[in-house]
């Protein structure tokens, strides 16, 4: 989990200013737990936050990642589907036919990234928190 590697990263930063020893060791562990500790309690009310928009009755709300995943489906269709076979149908027929190319480097990244964010909704589905 990318809070994992940043304490992880402050705390090797950290251990080369308070050095060796006993005491350092303890006061290392104790800055860990803070840090995660800081770190639960951000999730902890990110999820609450997320819950209260899944629960809202407002299309501008709660609809924002249906819109995205919307968005993203038709363009994974356009550049996979749509695109090459109308080129190709069109190319059949002696036409050459400009249609834009999406950048599918940067529409993968927020697939991807929506697709992580379709497994918390489906959880908040499970969990009866979702209309």
């Amino acid at each position: 989990m990318l809070g994992e590697v940043f304490v992880r990263g402050v705390m090797t930063v950290v251990g080369k200013f308070l050095g060796n020893g006993n005491e350092a060791d303890e006061r290392k562990k104790q800055l860990e737990s803070e840090l995660i500790a800081l770190f639960e309690t951000q999730i902890k009310g990110q999820l609450k936050v997320n819950e209260k928009e899944a629960a809202h009755r407002s299309v501008f709300v709660a609809g924002w990642r249906p819109f995205i995943g919307w968005v993203c489906g038709v363009s994974i269709a356009y550049t996979y589907i749509f695109r090459p076979i109308a080129t190709d149908v069109a190319a059949f027929y002696g036409r050459h036919l400009f249609l834009t190319e999406l950048d599918s480097g940067a529409l993968m990244a927020l697939v991807t990234g929506m697709l992580g964010l379709g497994g918390m909704r489906t959880y908040e589905k499970w969990r009866g928190v979702s209309k």
